[in-house]
């Protein structure tokens, strides 16, 4: 792990309740929010629970039991599968398009 994954790691909280907002990892550390999640991902690489940084809409955290962690899981694989609906239905509406287009007619 990184020195800077490593900073991240030792500032976010242990559990939901003490969440970091990536403005007070901006603030605190420097890291812009796409740096945290690249640095977050690399957290998950030696999976280790307890170094594992994980997120919500109150920041970001280290998993405080077994619980956090599974509801993490849960809330990712349900936004996974939200995704995948939204994508082949965009397909979908793009062949109705196309197939209703007449010839010639640019979309």
């Amino acid at each position: 792990m990184t020195e800077k994954a490593q900073r991240l790691l030792q500032f976010v909280g242990v559990g939901e309740k003490n969440a970091v907002s990536a403005k007070k990892i901006q603030a605190a550390l420097g890291f812009s929010p796409r740096i945290t999640r690249l640095l977050k991902a690399e957290t998950r690489e030696g999976s280790d629970p307890s170094k594992m940084i994980i997120s919500s809409n109150k920041g970001y955290f280290v998993a405080e039991n077994i619980h956090e962690l599974e509801r993490y899981a849960s809330k990712e694989f349900a936004r996974a599968r939200e995704n995948r609906e939204n994508a082949r239905a965009a397909v979908a509406a793009k062949h109705k398009v196309i197939a209703s287009t007449p010839r010639g007619e640019g979309l």
